[in-house]
C-alpha cells in the first residue's frame, strides 16, 4: 500500500491536498500534522499501519510550520531529518522556494527527495510524490 504523510500548518490547505491524492490517486492518508511535535505520534503510526515490507511511505512537508519553543523559522527542515532517520522519505512543499532555499532542503545535510512550490499545479505535486516513491529526486 502507499501512504502519504502530510505536515503543514495551514488545516484548509492539508485538507485540500488529502481530497486530491484521495480523489486523484492510490495513495492512502496515513497522517496530517502541523507541528514536530506531531511527529513522533506519526512515526508510531507509521510502525503500526505500513509494517509490510511491501508498503511505501512519503510524507510532504511545510519548511514553516506551526513553531514550537525549540523551533526555528525553517523547522520543516527538522521534521524532514527526523522523518529521515526513520527511512521516510520527503517532498518539501513550501512558498519558499529560491534556488538557495531549494538547494538546501535537498542538501545531504536536510536530505529532502524533492521539492515542489505552492505555486505549482497539485498534479506536480503528485508527480513529485509518485518520483520519490520510486526512489528517485524531484525538483
Amino acid at each position: 500500500m502507499k501512504y502519504l504523510i502530510l505536515i503543514d500548518d495551514h488545516k484548509m490547505l492539508r485538507k485540500g491536498i488529502c481530497a486530491f491524492f484521495t480523489e486523484n490517486s492510490d495513495w492512502h492518508i496515513l497522517a496530517e500534522a502541523e507541528s514536530l511535535e506531531e511527529i513522533p505520534a506519526i512515526l508510531s503510526k507509521v510502525k503500526e499501519e505500513a509494517s509490510n515490507a511491501e508498503d511505501v511511505v512519503v510524507a510532504v512537508v511545510d519548511i514553516q510550520l506551526k513553531e514550537s519553543s525549540d523551533s526555528g523559522l525553517l523547522n520543516g527542515f527538522h521534521a524532514v531529518k527526523l522523518l529521515r532517520g526513520h527511512d521516510i522519505p520527503s517532498v518539501i512543499f513550501s512558498s519558499h522556494d529560491t534556488g538557495a532555499c531549494i538547494e538546501r532542503a535537498m542538501s545531504k545535510e536536510i536530505g529532502a527527495k524533492g521539492f515542489v512550490s505552492k505555486l505549482s499545479d497539485e498534479k506536480m505535486l503528485l508527480d513529485a510524490v509518485n518520483t520519490v516513491a520510486s526512489g528517485k529526486t524531484y525538483v
